[in-house]
């Protein structure tokens, strides 16, 4: 008996079956409803090459398992239920060459390079993880992305910097295509970049800051106070969350960025309708109580990144904080990546190292740690040592 041959995927298949693969993962899963619950996350990305080294980062044990399903469209019945599997304990994009091959490690991407900056207008409702797909069809190795969002089910594709969308009670129907939603401009014709930040948003959709005590004045003191307030009202959220064995459930969410500079533009997007709600709270170091309601509202329902002044103010508007070009990573050996980092942890590395920022906090959802970021370094705590002594890993 000879050996069979694999079969490979044509690009207008993989993409297909991808699509299929996670509208099939997202109508199975019946809890959308549920509070705490996190529902089935996955992000595709379709290549050109199997090159791709350039624009991605490694996320430390985050893997395909590809003994389980490695070619589309051979694998594809295995590749539905491994994409069921990861969904609800990975981080990161699975990578798929052009011909339906599944790549083991998977990915952060990263934002565009200076070179290649182009001005999208974001859609309000995109995630960080929405961004990051629509940024990268715009690259020329990247044929697509897919993603399905685990906050309500939505199913996306992505091609060449538009994108086609089904929420989940739409899955099985007609695609709508949005073009209009995705502009895309050279850089050379972006026309808002002096208006970064000013007052709160604009109508184009970009950031800025405001401070409740006028001009600021740093001092070690302050920014101690403020960074010990952010830590210890997260390690208190993460000990008070009772359910973090539970299967489907996502903890709470945080990540705050302590800034010195009003001007913040030039590394973060807005990110829709995420908000700090600022009539609860607009100042973190004043009333603690204001402070915890308001980190509870947006830990269990927001994405992306709370910026705070060092004065103690916080912005309405949370943002995506955009990830360095590649040439900045090879330049840049501050770095210091763990292989238990997530997304959301390499860019708060990867921002403390920026001069005007003085530290980013998170916390993180899938089990409870507290880390704080400083200088490229990072002091942690998973969640059964909180109140305990920190480790310091320079």
């Amino acid at each position: 008996m000879g050996v069979s041959e694999s079969t490979f995927a044509t690009v207008g298949e993989t993409i297909s079956l991808l699509e299929y693969l996670v509208e099939d993962v997202s109508l199975r899963f019946d809890r959308w409803e549920d509070r705490y619950t996190r529902g089935p996350s996955l992000y595709f990305l379709v290549v050109s090459e199997a090159q791709y080294d350039s624009f991605v980062d490694s996320l430390g044990d985050n893997r395909w398992p590809i003994k389980s399903a490695r070619i589309l469209p051979d694998d594809a019945d295995a590749a539905a239920e491994v994409g069921a599997e990861i969904a609800f304990d990975r981080d990161g994009a699975v990578v798929v060459t052009a011909d339906g091959t599944f790549q083991e490690q998977m990915v952060r991407v990263r934002s565009l390079s200076e070179q290649n900056l182009v001005d999208i207008e974001y859609p309000a409702w995109m995630s960080a993880k929405h961004m990051s797909a629509l940024e990268a069809s715009c690259m020329e190795e990247v044929l697509a992305a897919v993603t399905l969002s685990e906050e309500n089910g939505r199913v996306t594709v992505f091609e060449n910097g538009s994108y086609e969308d089904h929420e989940r009670t739409d899955l099985g129907g007609r695609w709508r295509v949005d073009h209009s939603d995705a502009v895309i401009r050279p850089e050379s014709q972006r026309d808002d970049a002096d208006d970064w930040p000013t007052s709160s948003v604009s109508d184009r959709g970009s950031v800025s800051s405001q401070s409740a005590r006028g001009p600021f004045v740093t001092t070690h003191a302050q920014t101690d106070q403020l960074v010990d307030r952010l830590v210890n009202v997260s390690e208190s959220l993460s000990a008070s969350f009772d359910r973090w064995e539970e299967q489907y459930v996502s903890g709470p969410s945080l990540y705050f960025v302590v800034v010195d500079d009003a001007n913040y533009g030039e590394y973060a997007d807005p990110l829709g309708t995420n908000r700090w709600p600022t009539d609860t709270c607009r100042v973190a170091t004043d009333d603690i109580e204001s402070f915890v309601t308001a980190v509870k509202e947006v830990a269990f329902s927001c994405d992306g990144a709370v910026v705070v002044m060092v004065d103690g103010t916080v912005q309405e508007q949370m943002v995506r904080i955009r990830s360095p070009s590649a040439s900045v990573v090879e330049q840049d050996e501050e770095f210091d990546y763990a292989d238990w980092m997530g997304t959301k942890h390499l860019s708060a590395v990867e921002i403390s190292t920026r001069p005007e920022i003085l530290a980013a906090v998170t916390l993180s959802e899938e089990n409870g740690r507290v880390t704080v970021f400083k200088n490229g370094s990072y002091e942690d705590r998973e969640r059964a040592e909180l109140g305990g002594r920190w480790r310091v890993r320079q």
